[in-house]
């Protein structure tokens, strides 16, 4: 269990910290971070064991990891990994936009194990430690769940910036609300000027609409994020989960089809079609199939963006759910991503979803949230 340090586990993280590292924080130094709201400390237990520890100081905006370490006993299973993804998953979603550390020139694991989590070089600092080891300083940018958003709308949508709002819309498809709406402050004035411009609008807002404007739609979406080491898939069924590729066209045509057709048949027809333009054709994003046997029952879309990726569109078939094919799918997914260098998921869920517990349970922490209102005009 991974938890925020007491003032009964000081003796143990000083004992650990001096027993790996040689060095230590010190006792008072640990008591009096206690109630320093900076202060973000956290232990590895185990049988009322700590057998490992992170502390970091943590400005609102920056994360700078000053003491990590795990007892040599347990070292190289994995714990590390667990202990800094958890920690860099809390403080980013209290907005920490990147971490800093410093770390001996010798210390090779550990070096490993932060340019897995994409930490980059960026300084040296000769004969800093006692012994005039130099330490390499590390530091790694997180990318914003809305630099990752805004990429992949852009991957469907073009984009007009106005004085007061910015329109999103997808020329190719201008009937799917995603694709075509207004992200504006929640403002009547600015929100009654672009009320009746199409046959539907949409609007983006980072509050809960408050104003006099009619709307028959309201949803509430969550922006989820977690470190990729740090997430564990609940139950790993082995089912068949393969990558869309153009062969597959003609049966995922119908698969897509089927699934929007309650919308419409126009609907369903352009939104196929667009789906499998930006997926095949443009190579914008990809889409995961889960099989049983040779039947289809479940897919997600992957978005990639730097070293982020943005799960997208996660459907399991209503006859088929709970029965391990979603984590099935996310396991080969997030393995996949792994092997491509991928850091950080990043995916979004409906506030009212069942998926969203299931999220959580994985290791994702929340880093946004955004509200959408809609109307749609006969």
């Amino acid at each position: 269990m991974i938890r925020l340090y007491n003032k009964k586990d000081i003796p143990s993280i000083v004992a650990l910290e001096k027993d790996t590292l040689g060095t230590t924080l010190g006792s008072e130094m640990l008591e009096d971070n206690l109630s320093n709201s900076m202060s973000h400390f956290y232990v590895y237990e185990d049988k009322n064991e700590i057998i490992g520890y992170i502390s970091i100081s943590f400005d609102q905006e920056q994360g700078e990891i000053l003491n990590f370490c795990v007892n040599k006993r347990y070292q190289h299973k994995g714990i590390g990994t667990k202990i800094l993804a958890y920690a860099m998953n809390i403080l980013h979603s209290k907005g920490a936009k990147s971490f800093i550390l410093e770390v001996r020139e010798s210390n090779r694991g550990a070096i490993s194990l932060y340019e897995k989590f994409g930490f980059k070089r960026i300084s040296l600092r000769k004969n800093y430690y006692s012994n005039n080891e130099n330490a390499l300083v590390y530091l790694k940018e997180m990318i914003s769940y809305k630099e990752v958003e805004e990429a992949y709308t852009l991957a469907f949508c073009k984009k007009e910036v106005h004085e007061d709002y910015i329109y999103y819309h997808d020329d190719e498809l201008k009937t799917k609300y995603y694709h075509n709406y207004y992200v504006c402050k929640n403002d009547d004035h600015v929100m009654e000027n672009l009320y009746h411009r199409e046959s539907f609008v949409q609007f983006d807002l980072e509050h809960p609409y408050t104003g006099k404007l009619k709307f028959s739609d309201y949803e509430y979406e969550i922006e989820y994020h977690s470190s990729i080491f740090g997430l564990h898939v609940l139950r790993n069924n082995t089912y068949r989960v393969e990558k869309l590729k153009e062969c597959d066209s003609s049966w995922a045509y119908e698969y897509f089809y089927k699934d929007t057709l309650k919308y419409g048949e126009e609907y369903a027809k352009e939104n196929t079609k667009r789906i499998l333009d930006v997926c095949l054709k443009e190579k914008k994003s990809d889409y995961y199939f889960v099989y049983d046997m040779n039947k289809p029952v479940g897919f997600i879309e992957v978005f990639q963006y730097k070293d982020a990726a943005k799960l997208e569109n996660f459907s399991i078939l209503e006859e088929d759910q709970k029965k391990g094919y979603g984590s099935c799918l996310f396991n080969h997914v997030l393995n996949e991503l792994k092997t491509k260098g991928i850091k950080d998921i990043y995916l979004t869920a409906d506030y009212e979803d069942t998926p969203k517990v299931m999220y959580e349970r994985m290791g994702f922490t929340m880093v946004g949230r955004s509200y959408q209102v809609r109307e749609v005009f006969k």
